[in-house]
């Protein structure tokens, strides 16, 4: 609902608890990880994606302390504080591009805003780096990243094939 009708709820904010590990823990204990595990956690990333799109919520920052890779095996996002439905708080995005975070697409810097591609983004920084055990631009915020392109996960792992190369590169793009 349009949160600026006097007949929607109060806002409100939940976080998940549920019991595993974030995703930041495993990318600090797995990663360089096996191709075959980075894939299927980059597809089960994305499914998740496309259906909080398919509802037209744009995450903004897709980052891996918002997940959690539950004891069953499920991916938990538990954290949507930066969520944006259809209204964009300037003030929020400029925090977090100043504070934050190596995950935040570089259009976040220069529009009012942004669409799911600036999620697919945070998809290929952190698929990047639980291949390659690195960031592709470096740990420093967005508003201090020049700009680059990335070397293909390849060019750092040989085993990683040419077609995950492009899907991380088309998201980094």
């Amino acid at each position: 609902p349009d949160p600026r009708s006097p007949r929607s709820p109060p806002p409100w904010r939940l976080r998940l608890d549920p019991p595993g590990m974030t995703l930041a823990a495993w990318l600090r204990s797995r990663s360089p990880a096996p191709v075959g595990e980075v894939s299927g956690l980059g597809a089960t990333l994305a499914e998740r994606l496309a259906a909080l799109h398919d509802r037209g919520v744009i995450l903004r920052d897709l980052a891996p302390r918002g997940f959690v890779l539950g004891e069953d095996g499920q991916l938990w996002l538990t954290d949507v504080g930066l969520t944006r439905v259809d209204i964009l708080s300037t003030r929020t995005a400029a925090s977090l591009l100043v504070e934050s975070s190596p995950y935040a697409s570089p259009e976040q810097l220069t529009r009012t805003l942004v669409g799911p591609r600036s999620d697919l983004f945070g998809l290929g920084v952190i698929l990047y780096q639980a291949l390659t055990g690195v960031l592709p631009f470096g740990d420093g915020p967005a508003l201090l990243r020049e700009d680059q392109t990335a070397p293909p996960p390849s060019s750092l792992r040989t085993e990683v094939p040419a077609a995950l190369d492009e899907v991380i590169g088309r998201c980094l793009q």
